[in-house]
């Protein structure tokens, strides 16, 4: 009972950490439990229920989940793009059903062969899902449910592929060599190449797009210094010279390229960052409004009290002056902030000030 227990509870981690991936493998396991259960079935699905949703009850009462509704897509399927995309895992499984077509029959006692033919149809199921309706949330278009289905129809369908292929390598009649390397090995080897076209264009192309930028490494912090030294320069700063729970102004009004990366590479807090992120997780669109049309005022009035009115109100302690704020501010909008704080930083592009505590 204890693995089932243990399946509950990582069934509840699912939900906490990627709540799309939840519905397939519980189905999955529930499906798996049936077929290899013999005795006192009901007892073990609640054994594995429970835990995954009791233990994480208080998350589930507060999660915001940003769906609207279910939405069918106005085009019809498009079998040519998915065998383009899955068509590599197709082949092992056509193979299969054409091979036990007549013979094949579902043994629980064969958990293994079991455990193979619940990746395929999950996988399937999976890839056709998003293409018959999609899930509308913040985006308002289907490519989050592609995106977050065809990741776990990926895994599914490369699990049931290969286990497949092992199945019919050992099959009796197809004991011979020649039959092994015409049927299996050499379209797969085709098959494989031709998958391999995609992979070394990506790494092509994103090899090409940062030139001069990125190399290989795992230092999540290298790129940026290949960026701007001078603003890297300003974040090592923050990192060594202020409290881990100071909070910093910055430019975070936009999505990706490098908005609210002060917050991003120090940890720090910020007013608000990456406004539309936040309310695809948060939903609160009113609250983001207000800290969007806040920032703005703070940057943009000439009024100190106002801007220290506000600063205030969210508990301010730095002002960080950088690209971001100078591609979008002027200098007497920024110039101002030399009123309302000290100077703790300053190089040939960046300044951060800290605020006066008495102003």
């Amino acid at each position: 009972y204890w693995k089932i227990i243990i399946l509950g509870f990582i069934l509840g981690i699912i939900i906490f950490t990627h709540a799309w991936d939840f519905p397939a493998i519980l189905v999955i396991s529930l499906i798996a439990m049936v077929l290899t259960t013999r005795r006192q079935l009901f007892p073990k699905l609640f054994l594995a229920l429970a835990p995954s949703f009791f233990l994480f009850l208080p998350f589930l009462i507060h999660f915001y989940k940003p769906i609207s509704r279910i939405v069918f897509p106005s085009s019809p399927l498009n079998i040519s793009k998915i065998f383009l995309v899955f068509g590599f895992f197709f082949y092992p499984i056509i193979l299969f059903i054409v091979h036990h077509f007549f013979s094949f029959k579902m043994r629980k006692s064969d958990p293994g062969k079991t455990l193979i033919l619940l990746c395929v149809f999950s996988g399937l199921l999976l890839v056709i899902i998003p293409n018959i309706f999609y899930i509308k949330d913040c985006w308002g278009n289907p490519f989050n449910s592609f995106y977050k289905f065809y990741y776990q129809a990926w895994i599914f369908l490369s699990l049931g592929a290969a286990g497949l292929s092992f199945t019919l390598w050992g099959q009796k009649k197809l004991k011979d060599w020649r039959v092994k390397e015409f049927v299996l090995f050499i379209p797969f080897i085709i098959l494989f190449i031709l998958t391999l076209g995609a992979s070394i264009m990506a790494v092509y192309q994103r090899i090409e797009e940062g030139k001069g930028i990125n190399r290989f490494d795992l230092d999540s912090f290298s790129y940026f210094k290949r960026w701007n030294k001078y603003e890297y320069s300003a974040l090592e700063w923050i990192q060594k010279n202020t409290p881990p729970e100071s909070i910093i102004l910055e430019n975070g009004l936009g999505d990706y390229w490098f908005f609210a990366r002060v917050s991003a590479l120090t940890g720090r807090s910020t007013i608000l960052g990456w406004p539309f992120h936040e309310y695809c997780w948060r939903g609160n669109q009113e609250e983001i409004n207000q800290r969007t049309q806040d920032i703005e005022i703070i940057f943009s009035s000439l009024n100190l009290k106002v801007v220290k009115s506000l600063l205030r109100k969210y508990n301010t302690e730095y002002i960080f002056i950088g690209s971001k704020e100078k591609e979008k501010y002027s200098p007497e909008q920024l110039e101002k902030f030399k009123q309302v704080g000290l100077i703790v930083f300053k190089n040939q592009e960046v300044t951060i000030l800290k605020l006066n505590k008495n102003g």
